[in-house]
């Protein structure tokens, strides 16, 4: 018997009176989503789920298919517009990836266009539940599908990308109208955006973001905005975007309803369980391969720290004086989530500021102690504080004088990421690699360079998502090579 509730308490659409039918079997049974969809030239805009019904293996592997996608496009971490150019994707792993997991909006040969429709509504609608559990899921969330949509949308063949305009407008999605020949060349010349021949849409001037009218993307004119095509798509993607986001709101609401089902909690557990790119994800240290103590702290610094944490340690150690704030905000749930128990953090804590000037006993019980206490779960709101995860290091506001928090392949310089690498004895070649990533902006990628030169014969997958992740991936690394030599 199916186990259905009230899909509108889930930000499946907002119509009360329908519902959504779930129901989990075992793999080779049906798992049947039994709601209407509609969907445009291969793009949807998810106001409704699909209709029919799907495996669970399916199921999972739809979900991990778009994932993985999602965490490539935050790997890369640029924003929407440098992924393409001229409808054709630049960035090869990107497209590879998109093609593989059937989300480039092409129809595969012998594959029936309901049924690509079928499957991208599937992936998505199954992560929009699995990543609504969190402030910060549902905002990476919300950040990578508002990437992937823009990708999407651009890549579209124009005879297609037309219809679809033409269609949201016809659905109320959009307000806007194509401008008439002769509005359009009285407002081109007032744009430098505009590429001649290229049509105008008029739409409320409300409608408009800020950025756009700041930067004279549009034109205004008896109250109403002219938006060149290209800018259009972009306010397309916006409202897609904040849509989303409201949706994912509404489907938080309605979680725990769904959870009532032990089958359907187990498989949106199991499948929020594989994002490695936000900090919830690694709130526990169940999946720890090697447990971090200060015993042991100055081998794995050395060996298995990521280069953001292990930098603020070095600066810590090295200027003898306190991280600020941001750094040891940073710093504390890291080591937390590497496996120190709360006394051995509070004796590491003790040991590493008593190195700096003017911290005595008395200090460290008055300044230190509870906050590390409150990462514990021990004070404040009594939850335990989970690590940043490297999208998260990567938007901390750049350091000032006297503090040191961040990705190191973001805020240093080229001479002195250099420095710190010689320091820490990497070869010359890797370094230049780093280099050629950071002159791409790809600092995630980077940080994937630092781990394959410090791995011999990892080819760094599953690292440059979250700090935590490059610790266990590293100590995997050594313990895998540890169980070779010794069956050798």
């Amino acid at each position: 018997r199916c186990s259905s509730f009230p899909f509108a308490m889930i930000g499946f659409g907002s119509k009360p009176s329908r519902e959504l039918a779930l129901e989990v079997r075992s793999p080779g049974k049906r798992t049947s989503i039994a709601v209407e969809g509609k969907e445009h030239h291969g793009l949807s805009l998810y106001n409704d789920p699909p209709d029919g019904e799907v495996t669970t293996e399916d199921l999972v592997q739809l979900a991990v298919g778009r994932l993985t996608v999602l965490q490539l496009l935050d790997r890369f971490d640029q924003p929407a517009p440098k992924y393409v150019s001229e409808g054709r994707i630049l960035v090869d792993p990107v497209r590879d990836a998109m093609q593989k997991h059937g989300l480039l909006p092409e129809f595969a040969p012998g594959l029936p266009e309901a049924e690509y429709r079928r499957r991208d509504a599937i992936s998505h609608f199954i992560l929009r539940l699995a990543l609504c559990k969190t402030r910060d899921l549902r905002e990476w969330f919300v950040k990578q599908e508002h990437k992937l949509f823009y990708i999407r949308m651009e890549v579209l063949r124009p005879e297609v990308r037309e219809p679809f305009l033409a269609e949201l407008r016809e659905s109320g999605y959009m307000t806007c109208t194509p401008a008439g020949l002769g509005e359009a060349e009285d407002v081109a010349s007032r744009t430098p955006y505009c590429v001649p021949g290229e049509p105008f849409f008029k739409i409320p001037f409300t409608e408009v973001p800020p950025n756009m009218l700041s930067r004279r993307q549009v034109v205004l004119k008896a109250g109403k905005a002219f938006v060149p095509r290209r800018q259009l798509s972009q306010i397309v993607v916006n409202k897609f975007r904040d849509s989303l986001r409201e949706k994912l709101t509404v489907a938080f609401n309605g979680l725990p309803k769904v959870l009532r089902d032990n089958r359907m909690g187990e498989l949106l557990t199991r499948l929020s369980m594989l994002n490695n790119v936000v900090g919830p994800s690694y709130s526990a240290k169940d999946s720890l391969v090697e447990r971090m103590c200060p015993e042991n702290f100055d081998m794995l610094l050395a060996r298995s720290v990521p280069p953001c944490m292990r930098m603020m340690v070095d600066h810590q150690r090295d200027a003898r004086a306190h991280l600020k704030h941001q750094g040891r905000l940073a710093l504390r749930p890291f080591l937390r989530v590497a496996g120190m128990e709360f006394q051995e953090s509070m004796r590491w804590w003790r040991a590493e500021l008593g190195r700096c000037k003017g911290i005595n006993g008395e200090v460290f019980e008055k300044n230190y102690k509870y906050d590390i206490e409150h990462t514990y779960a021990g004070k404040g709101h009594m939850k335990l504080q989970n690590p940043y995860s490297c999208s998260g290091m990567l938007n901390l506001p750049p350091p000032s004088a006297g503090q040191c928090h961040g990705c190191p392949f973001k805020i240093l310089d080229q001479p002195s990421l250099r420095k710190l690498m010689m320091k820490w004895k990497i070869p010359a070649p890797a370094v230049e690699a780093m280099i050629g990533r950071v002159q791409g902006n790809h600092h995630q990628l980077a940080c994937v360079e630092y781990f394959k030169a410090t791995h011999q014969g990892h080819d760094g997958d599953g690292v440059g998502n979250h700090p935590n992740q490059f610790f266990n991936q590293s100590c995997q690394h050594y313990k895998d090579q540890a169980e070779k030599a010794k069956a050798a």
